[in-house]
This record gives C-alpha cells, sequence and structure tokens, in this order.
C-alpha cells in the first residue's frame, strides 16, 4: 500500500479539506476527521448524481433512469454513498496522511485564508446548485413520469 500512501488529491481538494477541517475545530466539533469526510463524501455524491443525469440527458434514455430510482435503488444508493465515504477516509485520513495536508496550510495569511473561505463556500454552494439544478430542470426532461 506504498502507493496509496503517496496518493494526494488536487491541491483545491486539499485546501478544501484544510478549510473545512478549521471550520470543524472552530465549532468544536468533537468527530472533525469525521465529519469532513462526510461533507466531500456527499458533496461528490451530487456531483456525480447531476453528471449521471446530464449523461442520462445526453442518451437519452428513461429507462436508466426509472431502474435508477426506482425498486430497491435506495439500497444500492446507500451502498455507493458508503463506499464514498470510506473512499475519503482512506483518500485523506490513511496513516495520518490529513496532518501534511493541514501543515501544508496552516501558514496562510488572513487574506489567503479569506479568499479560502470564499472559495470553500463558492465550492459547496455549486455542488447543492447542480443538484439543484438537476431535480428541478434535468429529472423533468428525461423522466417518463413528465409530460
Amino acid at each position: 500500500m506504498k502507493w496509496f500512501e503517496e496518493l494526494r488529491p488536487p491541491k483545491f481538494l486539499r485546501y478544501i479539506y484544510y478549510r473545512l477541517y478549521i471550520f470543524t475545530l472552530e465549532t468544536k466539533n468533537s468527530t472533525p476527521k469525521t465529519s469532513v469526510a462526510i461533507t466531500l463524501a456527499f458533496t461528490h455524491i451530487l456531483q456525480l448524481f447531476f453528471l449521471t443525469l446530464v449523461f442520462l440527458y445526453a442518451v437519452n434514455d428513461k429507462t436508466i433512469l426509472v431502474s435508477v430510482f426506482t425498486g430497491n435503488s435506495n439500497i444500492v444508493i446507500a451502498i455507493i454513498a458508503l463506499v464514498f465515504l470510506y473512499f475519503f477516509e482512506l483518500f485523506y485520513h490513511y496513516k495520518d496522511k490529513h496532518l501534511k495536508y493541514l501543515a501544508e496550510f496552516e501558514k496562510e495569511s488572513k487574506k489567503e485564508k479569506n479568499i479560502g473561505t470564499f472559495y470553500l463556500i463558492s465550492y459547496l454552494i455549486a455542488s447543492f446548485s447542480l443538484l439543484y439544478i438537476g431535480l428541478t430542470w434535468l429529472i423533468p426532461k428525461i423522466s417518463p413520469y413528465y409530460n
């Protein structure tokens, strides 16, 4: 697993991790590592959901959409969510890799901190906006239940 120890997320994701971690520490969260992993996993699931809807819209296949959101798909979605969470736990926390990411950005200036906070908020708003666009615009266009 040496290759996994050397695997690093892109700089913007490391910074987002850092800002979220600092935010959870400031709010006196008792499990900052887990909270950040859940937040990142959730926002990435929203992005994956949006990209799936865009793909289904592009191929115009309504049968896939129906099969994804009916029946036992809730179990599949829950399993995918747990896999994402596990991936983020490994990706950021394996052998305390997160401490390197925290040290990488801890000496940022006040100006850099303000810019970073803006980027973090923009990232989260964009993730939730993609979900909103997917639910209000794409699903009615590709769902067989809408006319």
